[in-house]
């Protein structure tokens, strides 16, 4: 699976620099598939267009949007009696017939489109999808290239119950939209594998060795349903993982056991809560890329994130600085860092979590600085750092507040996010938790059902 996935992305890569019938092609190969059966066109959409629809009503229907594609390359069609050759890892076995057959249903149809733009909707990419299939008696999957993205569409149609020779285009159709060509995120590669012919399995069947299998297996592991599935298994794989990780310091100042995972557990959700919004607004441009790549953290930090697994300097320094001098402040000269007192005392900036923290963990502080302040400020609560002082009047209010006070200086306070640089700091966010490469862990304990306790009997 690995070596697919190194294979998966090779390709991607390729298809922002090489051409498109070439580098598709690898693309599929590299899932599984490849057919020696194609079309020799000159990549024209004119041309493609006259030998798919001669009578041309491809072209007056709005939704295929022909005016707007750039290109068309007929990668190939693989048909039903290739498949259980190549479930058996003996594609170069199989010779066959070289041309394309549209007498052939039971096949697939593997296209590539460049369009016009970058930025294309997933209503406007399915309503070409649908179109194509329309003039195609079998399943067309489309690869789209849109500027540095490219964006995968399968269609899901089931066979005429009346015309056994042609097939009813359903409404569903699933597209794997706006992968970056440059830079592939890991979730889109990961999606792309799903649907690797070695990977497609469907429940009592194994892997597909037929048409109708391989069909059923692509539209189930594109499905919303499986891929949420498959993500919040990730999820609470990732969280199980990570509180056993971490140590913050609501946690550390608990000396029961169970408090302290407790504690923890809040705390991690609180992190992927936050995680989570600004991992979307960072979709949006309104947050740094170079934030969340570790070969652009190896340039910005003193640190390498990848390599120094169980340090806390990923989260300290840029995480923290985040979201809470960052995302929880106005854009003013409030945004600077934190200037530190003379002797190792109090600072002027002490609680203040406006002020930027671990200046010293950056190798260029006054860049880092400046990709901070770009950064809008976001008027909520969700990033207000929970670090505060407790007054009498609050102990008066809530006595169970003492149990948790830390003592710093002359001041009583209690310490939930751990903004500081003060050495006595229990904060422990390891590096491992956001970079980690995928490993063993055994989550059985967390996925057993405890016993419940029985109640005495009279």
């Amino acid at each position: 699976m690995i070596e697919t996935r190194t294979q998966v992305e090779a390709a991607l890569k390729a298809l922002a620099q090489q051409p498109t019938k070439q580098s598709a092609t690898a693309l599929f190969a590299a899932l599984g598939y490849s057919s020696r059966k194609t079309v020799d066109l000159d990549g024209s959409p004119s041309s493609f267009l006259r030998f798919v629809d001669y009578e041309g009503a491809l072209s007056k229907r709005p939704a295929a949007q022909t005016d707007k594609w750039l290109r068309v390359d007929f990668l190939f069609q693989l048909t039903n009696d290739e498949i259980p050759t190549f479930a058996e890892g003996n594609r170069d076995l199989f010779q066959g017939q070289q041309d394309f057959r549209t007498s052939i249903i039971e096949s697939f149809v593997f296209l590539a489109i460049e369009l016009e733009g970058a930025d294309w909707s997933r209503s406007s990419l399915a309503g070409i999808t649908r179109e194509i299939n329309r003039v195609f008696p079998m399943p067309t999957l489309i690869l789209f290239k849109h500027g540095g993205f490219a964006s995968l569409a399968v269609i899901d149609r089931r066979p005429n119950k009346k015309d056994g020779s042609r097939d009813v285009v359903e409404k569903r159709i699933s597209i794997v939209k706006d992968v970056n060509l440059n830079s592939p995120h890991r979730a889109h590669v990961g999606i792309l594998c799903d649907i690797a012919l070695s990977k497609v399995k469907l429940p009592g069947r194994g892997t597909p060795t037929n048409f109708r299998d391989l069909y059923d297996g692509w539209i189930e592991a594109l499905s919303a349903q499986t891929l949420n599935t498959k993500f919040y298994k990730e999820l609470a794989n990732w969280f199980f993982w990570s509180v056993k990780q971490v140590t913050f310091p609501a946690a550390a100042t608990e000396t029961d056991q169970k408090k302290r995972d407790e504690q923890n557990q809040i705390a991690v959700i609180r992190l992927l809560t936050r995680l989570i919004f600004v991992w979307f607004i960072k979709e949006k441009g309104i947050v740094a890329d170079a934030f969340f790549k570790p070969y652009e953290l190896k340039t910005l930090l003193n640190e390498d994130v990848a390599t120094q697994r169980d340090s806390s300097t990923y989260y300290k320094a840029i995480l923290q600085n985040l979201f809470f001098a960052t995302l929880n402040t106005e854009k003013s000269n409030d945004r600077k860092w934190r200037t530190k007192a003379v002797g190792g005392g109090l600072d002027g900036q002490y609680l203040v979590h406006t002020a930027f923290r671990f200046r010293d963990a950056f190798s260029d502080p006054d860049k880092a600085l400046k990709m901070f302040q770009d950064v809008p400020f976001l008027n909520g609560g969700l990033f207000e750092c929970l670090d505060r002082e407790v007054t009498a009047r609050d102990l008066e209010r809530n006595p169970d507040l003492k149990r948790r006070l830390v003592k710093e200086g002359n001041r009583e306070v209690i310490r939930i996010d751990g903004f500081s640089e003060r050495t006595a700091n229990p904060l422990k966010v390891p590096n491992k938790i956001f970079f980690a490469k995928a490993e063993k862990v055994d989550l059985n304990e967390e996925y057993t059902p405890r016993a419940r306790p029985t109640r005495p009997t009279a």
